[in-house]
């Protein structure tokens, strides 16, 4: 299982992903989409695909 910072070891640029305290949910996967290999380049910031479960 992921967790928090251990979901982002590749040190793509990301922004933010925002989760209200109290949510009940937990990151445990992520995945760089709009790569070059992945859809292609859309800007200079990858996009992340995030997979939440319930905690």
């Amino acid at each position: 299982m992921l967790t928090g910072e251990r979901c982002l070891d590749e040190d793509h640029r990301i922004d933010y992903v925002f989760l209200r305290k109290g949510s009940g949910l937990a990151a445990t996967a992520s995945r760089a989409v709009f790569t070059e290999q992945d859809y292609g380049r859309v800007s200079d910031h990858f996009g992340y695909l995030m997979t939440f479960e319930p905690t």
